[in-house]
């Protein structure tokens, strides 16, 4: 089992291989401890994240409690839509402001249809029964790709609050059919068949995502949810927002940009007249003209 602690502000945070008590040690203050499930030190650079390179791993949104309890066990929910998801080797941990940082050894999790993500990473994280009111840390997680290779940096600031909670017996799964309880971390039940459990201690169909990581659900991976990649939302590909699908920007379907529907580009809109002029001399001898609502 490997240990570090490190010491913010009153704050000594613990990041455990498996979740157990820090031993005491003299250099180490008498302070509360927090143990991340899964988490190695690292000797390396901290990895350098990259939140817009769509070849690297992103994360979508971390979901846990701004506030805990002395004791508490949080399950801490990071959601990605990257794939393929095998791609990810673990995630990057960077305690505060810290120049080092931690390997988290962590396999991604069919996420559940109303979850923020296709992809779920569930961290347990045990906070020490001795932690005092008023400490705070920030966690900050990046998915890894490669040892190196990192997307963006995401946050989750903890607060200790409230009374020491007693665990296993203050566990709560009253409002809960799956997953595990928020107080201690002890399992609520499991979902039968190809549902999965979502954030909410639901069972529901598997997400079904689209893997492009933008998060809209259509799979072009521009963000905007119409599905035809060119990022204006108006569903014609053009680029142009109007969504006419000519590509002119005038919103009039023609292609002429002029913006009166005639297609000849002068913008006055009268190419009837227009092509009669333009016909030789010969063949517009004797004609009449009669103008009415539908000429």
């Amino acid at each position: 089992m490997t240990r570090l602690t490190l010491r913010r502000w009153t704050l000594c945070l613990c990041l455990a291989a498996t979740v157990g008590a820090c031993k005491d040690e003299p250099s180490v203050i008498d302070a509360p401890v927090v143990q991340v499930d899964g988490a190695e030190p690292q000797d390396t650079p901290v990895p350098t994240g990259d939140p817009n390179d769509p070849t690297r791993p992103q994360i979508l949104g971390i979901v846990g409690p701004a506030n805990v309890a002395p004791g508490q066990v949080v399950t801490l929910r990071i959601f990605t839509d990257f794939e393929p998801s095998a791609d990810i080797v673990g995630l990057a941990l960077v305690v505060d402001d810290a120049d080092s940082w931690y390997f988290v050894d962590a396999d991604p999790a069919v996420a559940a249809s109303s979850d923020i993500g296709r992809y779920v990473f569930q961290l347990r994280v045990e906070v020490s029964p001795d932690a005092m009111p008023g400490d705070q840390t920030e966690l900050r997680f990046a998915l890894l790709r490669a040892p190196q290779v990192a997307g963006g940096y995401q946050s989750w600031t903890l607060s200790i609050d409230g009374d020491t909670v007693m665990c296993p017996e203050a566990a709560e799964c009253s409002a809960l059919s799956c997953g595990v309880d928020p107080i201690c971390g002890v399992s609520c039940g499991s979902c039968s068949g190809e549902l999965v459990c979502s954030v909410e201690g639901v069972c529901e169909p598997p997400a079904t995502g689209d893997g492009d990581g933008d998060g809209d659900g259509d799979g072009d991976g521009d963000g905007d949810g119409d599905g035809d990649g060119d990022g204006d939302g108006d569903g014609d590909g053009d680029g142009d927002g109007d969504g006419d699908g000519d590509g002119d920007g005038d919103g009039d379907g023609d292609g002429d940009g002029d913006g009166d529907g005639d297609g000849d580009g002068d913008g006055d809109g009268d190419a009837l007249i227009e092509l009669v002029y333009a016909l030789g001399a010969e063949y517009r001898a004797n004609a009449t003209f009669v103008m009415n609502s539908k000429t």
